[in-house]
């Protein structure tokens, strides 16, 4: 399942599920951008209403919102899902080189345990965040 909050974003991934015929595995969302409190803070984030009956999360990709809407924006992700992850989650941070991104993966490694990280060196750098919540 992709969230997106933007309508026009939305209608275009849509056509491109429905082009490469994934619809059955795939599922784009509009999920419009909402104020959440997250330790006293106010963020905006997706409103996560969609997921509440989702099985535990395999894969998180987080590629939104957009650093426009407000600093560190994508950091809401982990708050407000970490605890629909599976045990082994795997969590994909895009543009990872921003100055943003890196202050997310620092305060998300100090703020949740059991996580190691790898970076991938890519066009605007990617972070893998993988939990091994049961591990020995």
């Amino acid at each position: 399942m992709s969230l997106e909050h933007d309508e026009r974003f939305a209608a275009i991934s849509a056509a491109n599920v429905a082009k490469h015929g994934l619809q059955n595995i795939a599922t784009i969302t509009r999920a419009p951008l909402k104020a959440v409190t997250i330790q006293g803070k106010s963020w905006l984030w997706y409103d996560v209403k969609q997921l509440e009956k989702l099985a535990p999360i395999d894969m998180l990709i987080i590629d939104g919102p957009p650093m426009a809407t407000q600093r560190l924006a994508r950091y809401p992700a982990l708050p407000l899902l970490f605890h629909r992850l599976s045990d082994d989650a795997v969590i994909l941070l895009d543009d990872a080189g921003r100055k943003d991104e890196k202050e997310i993966v620092k305060r998300l490694l100090r703020e949740f345990d059991g996580f190691c990280l790898e970076k991938i060196d890519t066009e605007k750098g990617a972070a893998v965040l993988r939990l091994r919540r049961n591990h020995v």
